[in-house]
C-alpha cells in the first residue's frame, strides 16, 4: 500500500510583490523579443493578402465562366428542341380528333426523359382544349389544377399559350401538385415554329431550380455568399443560396450598381463580399458570383496561422530564455512561494473536516476542491476512513504505508491522531488480513506503537460521516481490546447488522415523509425512534450511530430535493461532531426534531416554485413556439438555467424532451388549421414554425401515420357528410 499526501496544490491566497527591477527586466526582454516579429508580421501579411485574394478572384472567374457555358449549352438544347418539334410534320397536323395520335408522336420524343436537365416538356397546339406530356395528355384546366401556378393565373396562362410570339421565361416560382408537394420551377415559354410571326403551337419546358442549384454548386465550392443568375432584364431566375441575399431589400440597386461601375466590393446588410460577374453573350444572362469577404480570404488567414504558429514558436524559446533570467534574478520569490506551500495540509484538513461534516454531495464535488492538492477519487470506489493514534507524539507520518493501496490523510484536530481516507478504485480489494499484516510490519518500524480504528467501505460520499464515526467507535474501543491493534468496526459490537431492533422501516417512513415535506409526521416517528433508542441501546457507540443515521437519513432526503432542483439554501444544519458532543438523549432527539422541521420547510418551499416554474415555462412555449428562430437557448436564458439542468429537468416532470414538446404544439396547431382553414400548406407550415415543407409532411405523418393533404380531406369529407 501507499500513502499519497496533499503535493502541489492551490495557495490558500495570492502573494503580491513589487520589484521594480523585475519590471525593468521584464519589459527590456519583451521588447527585444516582439518589435522584430511585429515588423515581420505586419509587411509580410499584406504581401501574401494581396497575392492570394488575386489568386482566388482569378479561380472564381473561372468558375463563373463554366457556370455560364453550361447555361448557354442548355438555352442551345431548348432552342434545338422546339426546332425539331417544329419540323415534326405529325405535329403540325394536329386535330381534336387526332389526340391519340398526337400524344403517341409526342411521346416518341420524350425530351424530358432523354435529357434530366428537364423536369417536363410540355407541347400545346394552340386552340385546342389539350396538352401534351412525353407521359400522359391533359385537358388544359385539369392540368393547370394538378400543376397549379402560385404566381401565373389560370387566365394568363392560357392567354401565354395562346397568343404569345416571343420565347418567354419565368422565374423560379412555385407549383403545388397533386401530392401537396410544392416545387419551384423555371418555364420557359416558346411559340412553335420557332421564331414565327403566325405560331401554332406552344412548347413549355419545365426546369427544377434545385437542378440549377445542382449546376451552380458543382461551380460555386464556398460555404455562405450565393452564386446567381439574372436574365437580360436583370431579373434573378435562379440562385444557389436556400435563403438567397437577392431577399435582400437593397440587392437589386447594389448589384445595379456594382456592374455600372465595375466595382469587384459591395455591401449587403452590413457584411463586405466579392462580386465576380460575366455577360453571355448568346442570350444576354449575367451569371454572378457574391462571396463573403471573410470567406474568400480564409486562404489567407491560413497562411497568417502559419506565420502566427512560427512566431509561437519564437516567442516560446523567448520565453524559455526570459524565464531563465528571471529565475536567476528572484530565487527569493520563489522561496516565499514555498513557505505558503507548507500551508497545504492545513487546506486538506479543513477539506476532510467539510467531508466528515456531510458538506458534498458527489465525489466530483469533492474532486474539484481537493485536485489541485494531488487528491482524486475515482467514480464508484470503495471509500472508508482510519484513524491512527500513535504513541509517539513525535513519530513522522511519512511513509506509513507500503505499495498496494491509495491513503490519503493528515494530522488530524485531535492529539497524536491521524486520519486516513483508503480508497480502492473499482476492480481492487484490501482484505483485512492485509491490513493485519500491514499493522505487524508498522509496529516494527521505528518510533513506537500505534492504534488503527478502521470504518466500514462505502461508495456514496454522503455515507463517509458514517464511516468516520465507525472508525471514530473503533479507535476508542482499543480500551476494550488494548492498544497498537487494528480494530475492524464490527468488533466494537455496533454494527447495525448484529441489532435485531434495528430500525429500517423507520429510517425509510423518515426518508418518505420528509420528501413529502410531511413535518407532523416526519416529527412522530423521529420521537418515536428516540423512544426505540432509549429502550433498546446498551451501548454510547450504538446510541450515537443510530442517531448519526436517523439525522443523515433526513439530510438525504433533503438533498435529493432541494439540490436536485438546484434551489439548496445555505442553511446551517447539524454535522456529525455536533452529534457527538451532545451527552444527553433529550439533547439529541431536539437536535434531530429541529432538523426535522427545518428540512421540511425548505422542500415545500422548494415544490412550490417548482410548479410556478414549470407553468411558467409551458406558458413561455405557448408564446413562441411559432417563431421559426426560437432555440432552447432563449428558454434557458429566460429561466436562468444551464442547458444541462433545463434539458434533465423537463424530461423529468413532463416526460418528454423541450424538443418533443415543441413538435406537439406546433403539430397540434397545423392540424387545427387543416380542419378550420382553406390556407396553403407551405403558409400552415410557416404559420405553426417550421421553414421546410417537406420535412414538416415527413413529421406530420409520422405523428398522424397520414400526410397533411389527407388529413384535411378526411375533415373536409366527414363535414361533407355531416
Amino acid at each position: 500500500m501507499r500513502i499519497r499526501r496533499a503535493k502541489g496544490g492551490a495557495l490558500l491566497k495570492t502573494i503580491k510583490f513589487k520589484p521594480s527591477l523585475f519590471y525593468q527586466y521584464l519589459l527590456s526582454y519583451m521588447v527585444l523579443l516582439f518589435l522584430p516579429l511585429a515588423a515581420v508580421g505586419v509587411l509580410g501579411y499584406d504581401h501574401f493578402a494581396d497575392i492570394l485574394r488575386n489568386q482566388v478572384l482569378d479561380s472564381n472567374r473561372n468558375h463563373i465562366a463554366q457556370i455560364g457555358d453550361s447555361m448557354d449549352t442548355k438555352l442551345n438544347e431548348m432552342a434545338n428542341i422546339a426546332t425539331q418539334i417544329s419540323l415534326n410534320n405529325s405535329l403540325v397536323r394536329y386535330k381534336a380528333q387526332d389526340l391519340n395520335a398526337t400524344f403517341n408522336t409526342f411521346k416518341q420524343l420524350n425530351y424530358s426523359g432523354a435529357n434530366q436537365f428537364f423536369y417536363d416538356v410540355l407541347y400545346y397546339p394552340r386552340g385546342s382544349k389539350y396538352i401534351f406530356s412525353a407521359d400522359s395528355s391533359y385537358r388544359l384546366e385539369d392540368y393547370y389544377d394538378l400543376n397549379t401556378y402560385r404566381n401565373w393565373p389560370y387566365e394568363k396562362f392560357i392567354a401565354d399559350l395562346n397568343m404569345g410570339m416571343d420565347p418567354e421565361w419565368r422565374m423560379a416560382e412555385p407549383i403545388v401538385h397533386p401530392n401537396h408537394t410544392v416545387r419551384s420551377m423555371l418555364t420557359y415559354v416558346v411559340p412553335i415554329p420557332f421564331g414565327s410571326t403566325a405560331p401554332y403551337a406552344t412548347v413549355v419546358f419545365q426546369i427544377r431550380e434545385d437542378t440549377i442549384r445542382e449546376m451552380l454548386r458543382t461551380a460555386y465550392t464556398y460555404r455562405d455568399g450565393d452564386a446567381i443568375i439574372l436574365d437580360e432584364h436583370g431579373r434573378v431566375m435562379a440562385t444557389l443560396a436556400m435563403t438567397p441575399l437577392t431577399n435582400s431589400a437593397d440587392f437589386p440597386k447594389v448589384i445595379e450598381q456594382s456592374l455600372d461601375s465595375g466595382s469587384q466590393h459591395i455591401q449587403l446588410d452590413g457584411e463586405t463580399y466579392y462580386l465576380s460577374h460575366i455577360r453571355s453573350k448568346v442570350n444576354g444572362w449575367t451569371y454572378l458570383t457574391v462571396i463573403p469577404e471573410r470567406e474568400l480570404l480564409e486562404p489567407v488567414r491560413k497562411v497568417k496561422n502559419n506565420a502566427v504558429l512560427a512566431m509561437a514558436l519564437i516567442v516560446f524559446f523567448g520565453i524559455v530564455l526570459i524565464y531563465l533570467g528571471m529565475q536567476l534574478n528572484y530565487n527569493p520569490v520563489r522561496k516565499l512561494i514555498g513557505k505558503v506551500e507548507d500551508s497545504k495540509p492545513a487546506v486538506l484538513r479543513q477539506q476532510f473536516i467539510d467531508l466528515v461534516k456531510g458538506r458534498f454531495s458527489s465525489w466530483a464535488e469533492f474532486n474539484d476542491k481537493v485536485g489541485e492538492l494531488g487528491l482524486f477519487i475515482p467514480d464508484k470506489s470503495l471509500c472508508y476512513f482510519l484513524l491512527l493514534q500513535f504513541e509517539d507524539p513525535n513519530r513522522a507520518v511519512s511513509n506509513l504505508f507500503p505499495e498496494g493501496m491509495t491513503v490519503y490523510g493528515v494530522e488530524w484536530i485531535e492529539e497524536n491522531q491521524w486520519v486516513g481516507l483508503a480508497v480502492e478504485p473499482p476492480g481492487t480489494e484490501w482484505e483485512e488480513t492485509g491490513w493485519l499484516e500491514w499493522h505487524h510490519w508498522l509496529l516494527a518500524q521505528p518510533g513506537g506503537g500505534v492504534t488503527v480504528g478502521m470504518g466500514e467501505k462505502y461508495r456514496d460520499i454522503r455515507d463517509m460521516p458514517k464511516s468516520y464515526i465507525e472508525a471514530s467507535m473503533s479507535l476508542q474501543y482499543q480500551l476494550i481490546k488494548g492498544k497498537d491493534h487494528v480494530i475492524f468496526f464490527r468488533e466494537t459490537g455496533a454494527d447495525n447488522r448484529s441489532i435485531d431492533w434495528y430500525p429500517k422501516q423507520l429510517f425509510e417512513q423518515i426518508y418518505l415523509k420528509v420528501k413529502q415535506a410531511d413535518a407532523c409526521e416526519s416529527e412522530q416517528i423521529v420521537r418515536s425512534l428516540a423512544t426505540q433508542i432509549r429502550e433498546n441501546s446498551r451501548s454510547l457507540f450504538t446510541t450515537r450511530y443510530l442517531c448519526w443515521e436517523t439525522l443523515n437519513t433526513v439530510m438525504k432526503a433533503r438533498m435529493d430535493v432541494v439540490r436536485h432542483l438546484d434551489q439548496a439554501q445555505a442553511q446551517d444544519y447539524p454535522d456529525l461532531f455536533q452529534v457527538m458532543k451532545l451527552t444527553r438523549m433529550e439533547e439529541l432527539e431536539q437536535l434531530l426534531i429541529r432538523t426535522v422541521r427545518g428540512s421540511c420547510e425548505e422542500i415545500g418551499k422548494c415544490c412550490e416554485n417548482e410548479d410556478a416554474l414549470l407553468a411558467g415555462m409551458k406558458q413561455y412555449l405557448e408564446r413562441r413556439y411559432a417563431d421559426n428562430q426560437f432555440t432552447v437557448r432563449e428558454i434557458a436564458d429566460q429561466f436562468s438555467m444551464s442547458l444541462a439542468h433545463l434539458g434533465k429537468y423537463f424530461k423529468e416532470k413532463t416526460g418528454c424532451t423541450l424538443s418533443e414538446y415543441i413538435h406537439r404544439l406546433r403539430i397540434d396547431k397545423a392540424k387545427q388549421l387543416l380542419r378550420s382553414t382553406d390556407l396553403q400548406l407551405l403558409d400552415i407550415v410557416q404559420t405553426v414554425g417550421y421553414q421546410d415543407v417537406s420535412s414538416f409532411i415527413r413529421k406530420f405523418k409520422a405523428e398522424m401515420s397520414i400526410t397533411p393533404g389527407e388529413y384535411r380531406k378526411l375533415f373536409q369529407s366527414e363535414a361533407s357528410s355531416a
